[in-house]
């Protein structure tokens, strides 16, 4: 009797580590889905900005928009 209910608590133990490891794994997946879609739309927003370097002062003085700097 006692080693059936040390059997049946090693099951159990199992599977509620089974369950922790399920919601973990969802967590992650969660997670990484979430940065994956981040990072897809800042490379979609640096395609859409013109990536123009200044060649002289000037240039790069116009490119400042407030003019209190």
């Amino acid at each position: 009797m006692a080693e059936t209910t040390k059997i049946f608590q090693k099951r159990n133990m199992a599977y509620n580590h089974g369950c922790e490891d399920r919601a973990e794994f969802n967590s992650n997946r969660r997670f990484y889905r979430w940065t994956s879609d981040f990072g897809e739309y800042f490379e979609g927003l640096a395609d859409t900005e013109p990536q123009a370097e200044p060649n002289t002062i000037a240039d790069l003085l116009d490119e400042i928009e407030n003019e209190t700097l």
